[in-house]
C-alpha cells in the first residue's frame, strides 16, 4: 500500500550545493497556486505530511475555495527517508538550503 502511494507521488532529488535532497511536490489545484514549503523534523518524514499536503494542494475536497491552493513541496531531511546523508554535518546556518530548493524548482517568491 505505501509503496504505490510513494510511487504515485511527484518526487525529485535536488542537488543543492553538492547535498542531495529529495522533494515531493503536491501541485496545487489553482491555475496559480502559490508555493509553500512543509518540513517534518526529525524523526519523522514526508509521509506524515501527505494529508495536509493534500488539503493544501486540493481545498476543494475539503469543502474550501479552490483558488486558496498551494503547491506544496516537502523536503527529505538528509540523512533521513529518501535523501542521502550529506557529506558534511547540516546545522540550523545552512537553513539557505530550503530557500535554495525553492528557486532551484523555479519558484521566485
Amino acid at each position: 500500500m505505501w509503496e504505490r502511494k510513494i510511487n504515485a507521488l511527484e518526487q525529485r532529488l535536488l542537488d543543492i550545493d553538492g547535498t542531495i535532497i529529495h522533494v515531493v511536490l503536491k501541485r496545487g489545484s489553482a491555475p496559480e497556486p502559490l508555493p509553500v514549503l512543509i518540513t517534518d523534523g526529525w524523526a519523522c518524514s514526508f509521509l506524515e505530511l501527505l494529508e495536509v499536503a493534500d488539503r493544501l494542494a486540493q481545498p476543494e475536497r475539503s469543502g474550501e475555495r479552490p483558488e486558496e491552493a498551494f503547491t506544496v513541496v516537502m523536503p527529505s531531511l538528509p540523512g533521513y527517508g529518501f535523501s542521502p546523508r550529506p557529506a558534511r554535518p547540516m546545522s540550523p546556518d545552512r537553513a539557505e538550503v530550503w530557500s535554495c530548493i525553492m528557486s532551484t524548482l523555479g519558484f521566485d517568491s
